[in-house]
């Protein structure tokens, strides 16, 4: 029986899946209408996400997985913020090549507050490891009554419980085990089974935020002058840059504190 990620059976098929995107991703930046090829653009970037998850874990929504097999909402944040921005700064460039009429067509402006919104997204990918490895070198207190308990509400033996997690961190025993749940639940032991209210608050502002100013990049690049000297991607309003600090200075702050009681 085949073992292995689809990636290590079959590397040429997938090496040439990707590298055909990224040529259709060039092709089409370059011949379709502007404004319609970075909606295509985009698509494209996220399929080059699907397959690259695809091919490394089995499941399409892959790159979304942690260590403990879970679905992360940080590495959601970050893979939204980062087809979002990278996508446009493409098209535009592109289509600042082909006018000819540019004398720096790479020179496109990018305002602090967008690298403070790339920061903030980057800051909760980067900082929810650090602070869940204080809680993995934790043991649960009456442990063998929290594992059970555990087990209990997800009708799994204790042993299991206790097998796949990770201190008084909850895991999954394996990748296909991962839902898109999994953002919206709680970190640990005790709590896994509840919803998490600040990450709900920061999916929906995520998704808010990154759909309004998804919006002012379409306005620019179908109706705005790409060729002017000194064009940039559009500012993010302050209210905006507001929400996804708080959403996720909340995040952050569930995140360092035990919800399970430890020894």
């Amino acid at each position: 029986m085949a073992t292995g990620t689809i990636a290590e059976r079959a590397p040429a098929a997938t090496g040439t899946v990707l590298l055909l995107l990224t040529v259709a991703m060039v092709v089409l930046a370059w011949w379709e209408p502007v404004g319609i090829n970075w909606i295509i653009v985009l698509l494209i970037i996220a399929l080059f996400f699907l397959v690259t998850g695809k091919a490394i874990t089995g499941r399409a929504l892959g790159i979304l997985i942690n260590e403990r097999n879970l679905m992360s909402l940080a590495r959601l944040q970050l893979v939204i913020w980062t087809a979002i921005i990278v996508s446009a700064f493409f098209v535009i460039a592109i289509a600042r090549i082909k006018s000819a009429d540019v004398a720096q067509p790479l020179a496109i402006g990018i305002d602090w507050k967008i690298w403070t919104l790339l920061g903030i997204s980057t800051a909760s990918f980067v900082g929810t490891p650090l602070l869940n490895a204080n809680k993995a070198n934790k043991e649960p207190k009456a442990a063998p009554a929290v594992l059970q308990k555990t087990a209990n509400r997800f009708q799994e033996p204790a042993a299991v419980v206790d097998q796949n997690r990770q201190g008084i961190l909850y895991g999954n025993s394996a990748i296909a085990d991962a839902r898109f749940t999994d953002m919206f639940e709680g970190d640990e032991l005790s709590n896994t089974h509840l919803v998490d209210v600040g990450k709900l608050q920061m999916f929906f502002f995520t998704i808010v935020v990154a759909i309004a100013y998804a919006a002012q990049l379409f306005q620019l690049i179908a109706y705005g002058d790409l060729d002017m000297a000194n064009v940039k991607l559009p500012e993010v309003n302050d209210g905006l840059l507001a929400l996804m600090g708080v959403s996720n200075a909340a995040y952050l702050a569930g995140k360092g504190v035990d919800q399970t009681p430890t020894a």
